[in-house]
């Protein structure tokens, strides 16, 4: 008998229809969990299993000694051992699958104001160590998230063509940042920067001068180099790295190489010519002063070969006439300071050159060295899971989940999180392949790594690139569709984080509440078929409300909810009935709810 028999519109969770006008998606509310927020990651577990989350997520925003008196203090070594294990019976007795969250304020590449740095970048590493021993401790392994906020680089640059720039006029002055491949130094080059050059005879390739006989200069801007650039051969840009950027520097250097090595060859000219003056002086002294026995006769001689006596001052004529063999070795020895002096300048000038040929070898776009720096971190990440893992036999494969974050920096948009961890696992596998390490098959260890380097997918971070589209909303909810189905194809997606926002800022409101295409994300994951974590995290809900991220999530799925009775139920009904506006609870939060006959070792209350 059909639902009109009962004249009721009975429909319960295992039903394929979500009701009249509601279309399911096919997502499980197992699979969507929520974020503890922040905090002492005990009480926020014991509040989400109240709101009958299945997976959560437990993160900390802390760096460096942890402090739990402030709620965005906590680390994980904030966290005792006796805590970790009531965390992780709590789960389990609760069957509730956790995964961990990093502190968001560290960047695995250890970029700082001045340019990449190994301490910070070591610094770094200590958090996400810190973070995937404690999923070890609580969780058994799992995902552990890390935010990618790696190096900057331009939006119109880059993203051009995919209809994205960052503010008017971006494209005539946007930046260019190029890095010291060694140093880590980072060089800041602006599209609007202006230079001097001198105007060349195309035929000579001498300076041009005007009637008073100056050099005429004129002003180039990155825009005509740019134009040079475009100019040359596949080959010639593959020497400039394929970046204009490069090849602008590279030509700004070759201008200071050209003027240090014009300096070299005047220091060398003075250098020669003094030599000369000495060597003729030595020999006056060897040939006339040492022998002469008149000395005027002496000093006469000498005069006559240094080009006259009207050319030495009033003192030297009365030094040289009183002993001319005293003058001469007076007049040596200024020369030999005189050599010293221009010889000092014409090796500082060779050292000038070849300290610039080399800064010109160094200096490669920012990309080039930022991406290798922060996939052979990640790489090393992974690998401390991985032997975490192995020692300890967990559970579960400790996965490094790394998510996009903002925009503005490099690993904000899905294809730079797609090259990063395919870097990443290029470099796992090599130190798993290894004979003196792990001497793994090359299979074997891709398998590994795939399964250990994954990307945490962020649509609320994804939807703050919507202030800088120039299209349609329909466009970016394409956009946004194509981004996730290349992740998938490649195999690079393995955990979801869902929070919305109006595409300015990370506001973390309730899914549903602004204008992230989370309903298309889940559409897209149920096509696509995964079955990973898909993760709420609250931050924008009233106090006292959090919850609402993980009833929201369940809201947009629009899943079947069991029930026997004729009205209409929704999740905005389950929100306000369990959480005591209208209902009987089934849970219920506060100091008179848990009973406290029964407590683990921590007086941590079982729930």
């Amino acid at each position: 008998m059909g639902s009109d028999y009962w004249n009721t519109d009975y429909w319960h969770s295992l039903d394929r229809s979500g009701g009249k006008d509601r279309e399911v998606i096919n997502v499980s509310p197992s699979q969507l969990g929520i974020s503890h927020g922040i905090g002492d990651p005990l009480q926020g577990l014991k509040g989400n299993v109240f709101a009958g989350a299945s997976r959560v997520e437990l993160g900390f925003m802390g760096v460096g000694k942890g402090s739990r008196h402030s709620p965005t203090g906590w680390t994980p070594e904030s966290v005792s051992r006796s805590e970790r294990e009531d965390i992780r019976l709590l789960a389990k007795v609760n069957q509730i699958e956790l995964s961990t969250h990093a502190s968001p304020s560290v960047s695995l590449s250890g970029l700082t104001k001045q340019g990449f740095s190994e301490e910070q970048a070591e610094t770094a590493m200590f958090e996400v160590k810190k973070a995937i021993e404690f999923a070890a401790d609580t969780a058994g392994g799992g995902p552990v998230v890390l935010h990618a906020q790696e190096f900057p680089r331009s939006i119109v640059e880059h993203y051009k063509k995919e209809k994205f720039t960052q503010y008017p006029g971006e494209e005539e002055k946007a930046i260019i940042p190029l890095a010291d491949s060694e140093t880590g130094q980072i060089v800041m080059l602006r599209r609007d920067i202006k230079v001097p050059e001198p105007v060349l005879d195309k035929k000579t390739g001498e300076p041009v001068r005007d009637k008073e006989g100056n050099i005429i200069v004129e002003t180039k801007t990155f825009n005509d180099y740019e134009k040079e650039f475009k100019m040359l051969s596949e080959e010639e840009k593959n020497e400039y790295s394929n970046s204009v950027g490069k090849y602008f520097y590279d030509r700004f250097k070759q201008k200071e190489i050209e003027a240090a090595e014009g300096n070299s060859e005047y220091y060398n000219r003075q250098v020669k010519d003094i030599e000369r003056s000495r060597e003729m002086f030595r020999n006056m002294k060897k040939e006339i002063a040492d022998k002469a026995v008149n000395k005027d006769y002496a000093s006469t001689l000498i005069a006559e070969r240094i080009g006259g006596i009207e050319r030495l001052t009033p003192e030297q004529v009365g030094k040289l006439r009183k002993d001319p063999s005293a003058f001469l070795d007076n007049e040596i020895k200024e020369l030999d300071k005189s050599v010293k002096r221009w010889s000092e300048g014409l090796l500082s000038s060779a050292r000038s050159v070849h300290q610039i040929k080399e800064e010109i070898d160094r200096i490669k776009p920012i990309e080039e060295v930022g991406v290798e720096r922060s996939a052979k971190a990640m790489a090393r990440a992974a690998l401390f899971g991985y032997n975490v893992e192995k020692t300890r036999k967990l559970e579960r494969p400790v996965m490094i989940s790394v998510e996009n974050y903002e925009p503005e920096i490099y690993g904000g948009h899905p294809q730079e999180m797609k090259k990063l961890i395919q870097e990443a696992r290029k470099d796992m596998v090599i130190e798993l392949t290894k004979k003196d390490s792990y001497a793994l098959s090359e299979k074997e260890a891709k398998e590994i790594a795939q399964d250990r380097i994954k990307m945490t997918f962020d649509i609320g971070h994804l939807n703050m690139w919507r202030k800088f589209f120039q299209g349609t909303d329909e466009e970016f909810k394409k956009w946004v569709d194509e981004q996730v189905e290349d992740l998938t194809k490649n195999k690079i997606l393995g955990h979801v984080h869902i929070t919305d926002n109006f595409g300015y800022h990370d506001e973390h409101l309730t899914p549903g509440e602004g204008t992230a295409p989370i309903k298309e994300l889940l559409r897209k994951l149920e096509a696509k078929g995964y079955k990973g974590n898909i993760i709420a995290e609250p931050g924008g809900q009233p106090e006292g409300q959090l919850f609402r991220s993980l009833t929201g999530a369940w809201k947009l799925s629009n899943y079947p909810i069991y029930r026997v009775d004729s009205e209409q139920r929704s999740w905005t009904d389950i929100e306000n009935s369990y959480f005591g506006r209208t209902g009987s609870p089934t849970f219920v939060v506060g100091d008179y709810a848990p009973s406290k006959d029964w407590t683990l070792w921590s007086e941590t209350p079982l729930e």
